[in-house]
C-alpha cells in the first residue's frame, strides 16, 4: 500500500494546475452545495484512498498552484470551492489564512474581512465554466 500511496503523491505533484481546476469546476456542479471537499478531489485525481495529513497536505500544495494559475488567468480563486469534508463543509481558518496571504501575494485586493473575501471569490468561481478553464492557459 505504500509504494501506491507515494506512487499517487508523485503522480498528483507532477500534475499541472490547468486539469485540478478543471477537476474543481466540473466536481462543483455535481454537489448540491456547489463545493468540493479536499477528500472528494483528492478521490478524484489519484487512486489511493484518503490518507489523512498526507493527502490533505499534498492537495494543499495543488491548490497553491491553482491560486497562481487564478490569478495568471484572471479568474477568481478556484480554491475557494474546495472545502473541509464537514459537518460543516467549510472552510478552515487556516485554509481562509491561506488563500488570503497567497492572494495579498498576488495583488489581490483582499480587504478586512478575510472569510468575506473567500467567500466572495467561492460565489465568482461558481459563474466560472469549464470552456473559461479550456481557454485558460497553463
Amino acid at each position: 500500500m505504500q509504494d501506491s500511496v507515494n506512487e499517487a503523491l508523485q503522480r498528483l505533484k507532477a500534475m499541472p494546475p490547468k486539469p485540478i481546476a478543471a477537476k474543481i469546476v466540473g466536481m462543483r456542479d455535481q454537489t448540491a452545495d456547489r463545493r468540493v471537499s479536499y477528500k472528494e478531489l483528492w478521490e478524484a485525481l489519484v487512486t489511493v484512498p484518503w490518507t489523512g495529513d498526507a493527502s490533505r497536505t499534498a492537495i494543499s500544495k495543488k491548490l497553491s498552484e491553482v491560486i497562481k494559475f487564478s490569478a495568471r488567468n484572471k479568474l477568481p480563486i478556484l480554491t475557494a470551492l474546495v472545502v473541509r469534508h464537514g459537518p460543516p463543509r467549510d472552510w478552515s481558518e487556516e485554509a481562509i489564512v491561506s488563500i488570503c496571504e497567497e492572494a495579498k501575494m498576488l495583488d489581490f485586493s483582499v480587504g478586512r474581512v478575510p472569510r468575506a473575501f473567500v467567500e466572495q471569490q467561492a460565489k465568482k468561481s461558481e459563474k466560472i465554466t469549464l470552456a473559461d478553464i479550456e481557454r485558460a492557459v497553463e
